[in-house]
């Protein structure tokens, strides 16, 4: 359901609903399910009957504000769900993500999102910077480290809580048709905290990289010669894995 309405000559409002849902069917199989305390709990999944039907209620809302005619403030916020989950393990020298579905010892990961954005445009030149929030529960990880294939992997997973925030700062600069750049700069942190998993306190998520620095430009000469370039520095992820072999 999604609603977009106009309030004045200044402010629009968007707002939704989505509600995701999901269930699966047994396949006459036994599952093991780690529990916090590192103790499992076997669930008989009987063939053909439905189970652990999961329904999620998701809205939306956004919000802008022209400030004259060279601003604007945006206002957003919402929860969204997700009754997939992704998880990574090292398989002897290369990453692998595997998806498993939510289910009654596995929730669907629930997300309150927030964000504040400012944008001033020049004529030659826009600036803008957006503050973010973020608190995600029931994300799942690894209690123990594994490096084979495994189709039980329930049996070796625990659920918590992630956090994650910073702000993104972008300036467009485009003086003519034939130059244009563009700078960007993202400070962004993120952990996650699972009873069972580090003494229960906090560690950085997978993908957490603090500084994040983007910068190209666009240089069109004549209708055959045209130049980009494209520079980036970011700090290092939590922990860096090998992207291949060879033999």
């Amino acid at each position: 359901f999604s609603l977009e309405k106009k309030l004045n000559e200044k402010t629009t409002l968007t707002a939704g609903l989505r509600i995701p849902y999901s269930f699966h069917f047994g396949k006459q199989d036994t599952v093991s399910f780690l529990n916090p305390d590192l103790t499992s709990t076997q669930v008989i999944y009987q063939k053909n009957k439905i189970y652990d039907f999961l329904v999620s209620a998701d809205p939306r809302l956004l919000l802008n504000y022209k400030v004259g005619k060279k601003d604007q403030l945006s206002f957003s916020t919402g929860i969204t769900s997700q009754h997939t989950h992704l998880v990574n393990y090292q398989n002897q020298f290369l990453t692998v993500g595997i998806w498993t579905t939510s289910k009654r010892f596995l929730k669907p990961e629930r997300t309150l999102s927030t964000s504040f954005g400012w944008v001033h445009q020049e004529k030659i030149m826009q600036f803008s910077a957006t503050g973010y929030f973020r608190y995600t529960t029931n994300v799942i990880d690894f209690a123990q480290p594994i490096a084979v294939v495994s189709q039980d992997i329930e049996s070796n997973l625990l659920s918590g809580n992630l956090l994650a925030y910073g702000i993104e700062c972008q300036l467009n600069f485009t003086p003519n048709k034939k130059y244009s750049a563009s700078l960007a700069y993202t400070f962004a942190k993120t952990h996650q905290t699972i009873e069972g998993i580090n003494g229960g306190n906090p560690y950085p998520a997978l993908f957490d990289r603090p500084h994040y620095v983007n910068f190209n430009q666009y240089i069109d000469f004549n209708e055959k010669w045209k130049i980009a370039t494209n520079t980036i520095f970011h700090s290092g992820s939590a922990v860096t894995l090998p992207s291949g072999q060879f033999m």
